[in-house]
């Protein structure tokens, strides 16, 4: 049981668990990714939309500002009247967000809404010739910005109440601060910044975006897409062991070429030589052991795949054609009524065939059939093609299985073999000698050679020996081995019988 659960466990249960991990992993890091992209970019374009609103509340104060020049115009040239005063404070007064005006002649007093006469006073590079140079003042603890317009005649100061500004900055966040250009340039204060592109002025928040707030404002989402990857990844895990199957382990035994071939010498005792070499199959498990053909083999027929396992080994079988080219060997491959069958297996039998003769190889097929098939005439005709091509016919573990005289009589076989259980009945006694005794007699009288196989002991081969059978398997003369041993084995060969 311990091997067979080695060879049919290709995944196994650590790696099903790390894949339900990964996949766990994976979708939950691609949706909290996805998410958090999503609500950073909401929350992106939420904050442009914020700045761009303060800042349009700002530009409509700094348009009001330049309404409240334009309509000061008329009084920059003359005196400070009483009445210019009054006009002047009626402009402010139809504007709610302008606190004062004042004119500066470029010679002369000044007059100002609020305060009346202003005195003298020279007007500065900046305040001359920077467009809406602007520049915060504070009063008796209120806050506001000059905003300062040239014309030809004079300067005009307009004075926006700064309670106004702080109520555009509340769009942002508490923190937000409002700067002049010139200020922004000078002291390059850190925070998220936002430049008017009407106006010189700067809106300057430190609400900046942080994991933290993200995960909170999406931690719903968050916790249905981790139900999900974990939902995902116990059904990778219970997938993978659905999958896990003896067809499948024999897919991914295919897919890594562990299929390989090793070679068991016949011996002749007739020509006293070695007389062929049967292929036999076998497999490297994931742990690096040799798998019994007994457990892949079955598998193989009832999964449908032996013919796919049969092409893997024969491949690999020409690449040893060149080791044993010289030796005027046949070489024995096991095949099923199904191999024949099928159009591709049968073709690239015979183009294996046609490659063994090129290396003065023949070829000889085993039939074995572990289920009841009939020789129809579409079979017939085939083995008719193999017979054709140059190939020999045997018939595997004969009287086994459904391998009997019906079995003769339909394919008229070159070869009988008999299988160890039969071998290992000699000097048995009763029923189980004169079975094997009955085989022989039918190899006798029909002059079918019979061909022993798990001979293990010399007993076993003197007496079937004694009874006529001169081509001789098993352990007693070699176990099966790779290409170069088995070639160094026949180059070694020395007769002891």
């Amino acid at each position: 049981m311990g091997a067979k659960r080695d060879f049919l466990t290709v995944i196994r249960p650590y790696e099903r668990l790390t894949a339900a991990v990964i996949m766990t992993l994976a979708l939950l890091c691609a949706g909290v990714m996805t998410v958090l992209s999503h609500f950073s970019k909401t929350e992106e374009q939420a904050r442009k939309d914020k700045n761009q609103r303060a800042s349009d509340y700002v530009a409509s104060l700094y348009r009001e500002a330049e309404t409240v020049s334009r309509a000061a115009e008329p009084f920059e040239e003359g005196d400070c009247t009483n009445q210019v005063l009054t006009r002047l404070r009626h402009i402010v007064a139809v504007n709610p967000h302008i606190r004062s005006v004042n004119l500066y002649p470029e010679n002369g007093t000044g007059c100002s809404s609020l305060e009346g006469r202003l005195p003298e006073r020279k007007v500065s590079y900046s305040e001359g010739h920077v467009p809406f140079y602007t520049t915060m003042k504070q009063e008796d603890g209120h806050i506001y910005y000059l905003v300062y317009f040239r014309s030809a005649a004079s300067l005009t100061g307009v004075a926006v109440n700064g309670y106004f500004v702080r109520d555009a900055l509340r769009y942002i966040s508490p923190d937000a601060a409002f700067y002049p250009l010139q200020d922004f340039m000078k002291l390059s204060p850190a925070g998220y910044a936002w430049k008017s592109s009407q106006y010189p002025f700067v809106l300057v928040s430190s609400d900046s975006m942080n994991i933290r707030r993200l995960l909170l404002h999406s931690r719903a989402v968050i916790i249905f897409i981790l139900g999900v990857s974990l939902l995902a990844g116990w059904m990778t895990y219970v997938s993978i062991g659905l999958i896990n199957t003896p067809r499948f382990a024999l897919k991914y035994y295919l897919y890594k070429k562990s299929f390989y071939p090793v070679y068991q010498p016949v011996i002749s005792t007739r020509d006293r030589k070695v007389a062929g070499l049967e292929i036999l199959m076998r497999c490297g498990n994931k742990k690096g052991n040799e798998a019994s053909p007994a457990l892949f083999i079955p598998l193989a027929e009832q999964s449908g795949m032996i013919g796919e396992l049969t092409l893997q080994l024969l491949e690999k079988v020409r690449e040893d054609f060149a080791m044993l080219s010289e030796k005027g060997l046949y070489l024995a491959v096991n095949i099923t009524s199904e191999i024949v069958e099928n159009p591709e297996t049968l073709s690239e039998l015979l183009k294996f065939t046609e490659h063994a003769q090129r290396y003065g190889l023949d070829v000889l097929v085993e039939i074995t059939e572990r289920q009841s098939f009939s020789l129809t005439e579409q079979l017939s005709e085939k083995f008719a093609l193999l017979r054709k091509a140059g190939l020999h016919v045997a018939i595997d573990d004969f009287g086994t299985g459904y391998s009997n005289l019906s079995s003769i009589t339909q394919l008229n076989p070159d070869y009988l073999k008999i299988d160890k259980d039969f071998t290992g009945y000699s000097m048995a006694g009763g029923v189980r000698e004169a079975v094997l005794e009955s085989v022989l007699h039918i190899s006798a009288i029909t002059a079918i050679p019979v061909i022993a196989e798990g001979i293990e002991t010399p007993a076993q081969f003197q007496y079937l020996r004694e009874r006529g059978v001169w081509l001789f398997q098993g352990y007693l003369f070699s176990r099966p081995c790779d290409g170069r041993s088995v070639s160094n084995y026949i180059r070694d060969f020395y007769v002891q019988f």
